[in-house]
């Protein structure tokens, strides 16, 4: 694995957020049973007898360290992802980890439809959706498997999901082969420990929904007032202002880093 990014300044403020989280478990229950990973956890306080303590204090860490901070290859000012912060401040994001490594596509789609049952049904914390997100790690699973048990899964279920309004992403140290929005040789979606995340479509989404018709429908149902023409890229992309919705690079760009880039 490779090792959490240095980082400078605001360090100190985005670790008290972390520490500030209430250890205790979201009780908010499934219409069945709790998949083998359990019930959702807040991010930086996992329960006591969690699996893997430091995977999960690992990826508390690259969300304060990685997310909330600058990177030099992003392509653009300010944070990996500009709402990290926030949802740390609201302690919005939760985590679960999947005991053992999976064996089948089937078992991990299974129990992601039931935490994105949970997510779309418990209430938001304050301020924006953009606080909210869930973090299912695999600590166990093993480099050859990823491009089937990440990689693979997200691609089986985000129209899904997109259908239902929340996005998946994929990370991994592979890392995923998606670009960044901005700079097309940045890997963004690179992390410490494999983990599929849950969030919730926001107006910013539009430019990963572009490459498939359900997908942007879905989004045009959500935020029917969203100009059409609303920029999706950086400006060098698409001319005046990238609002080339067509354009197949920017289709494929990966949800990056839970929220857009």
């Amino acid at each position: 694995m490779p090792t959490v990014p240095p980082t400078t300044g605001r360090r100190e403020r985005h670790n008290a957020a972390v520490q500030s989280q209430e250890p205790e478990t979201d009780t908010t229950q499934p219409s069945g049973p709790w998949p083998a990973p359990g019930p959702p956890w807040p991010l930086g306080a996992p329960p006591s007898g969690v699996a893997h303590p430091q995977a999960c204090a690992g990826i508390a860490r690259w969300a304060v360290e990685y997310l909330t901070l600058p990177h030099a290859q992003l392509g653009r000012p300010g944070p990996v992802c500009p709402y990290v912060a926030s949802s740390l401040a609201h302690n919005g994001l939760h985590a679960v980890v999947w005991p053992g490594a999976p064996r089948h596509e089937h078992e991990i789609t299974s129990a992601l439809h039931t935490y994105r049952n949970w997510f779309t049904r418990t209430s938001q914390p304050p301020g924006s959706p953009r606080n909210r997100a869930l973090l299912i790690l695999f600590p166990e699973l093993q480099p050859q498997d990823l491009s089937w048990a990440i990689d693979g899964v997200q691609r089986l279920v985000k129209t899904e999901f997109v259908l239902h309004g929340v996005m998946i992403g994929e990370f991994h140290d592979g890392p995923p082969s998606a670009p960044g929005l901005w700079n097309p040789d940045f890997r963004p979606l690179n992390s410490p420990v494999p983990m599929l995340v849950l969030r919730a479509m926001v107006p910013s989404d539009l430019p990963f929904l572009t490459g498939d018709p359900r997908h942007l429908a879905a989004y045009r149902a959500r935020f029917p007032n969203v100009p059409a023409h609303r920029s999706v890229g950086p400006p060098s992309a698409a001319g005046n202002g990238g609002s080339q919705l067509g354009r197949r690079d920017q289709a494929r760009r990966s949800e990056e880093v839970m929220v857009s880039g």
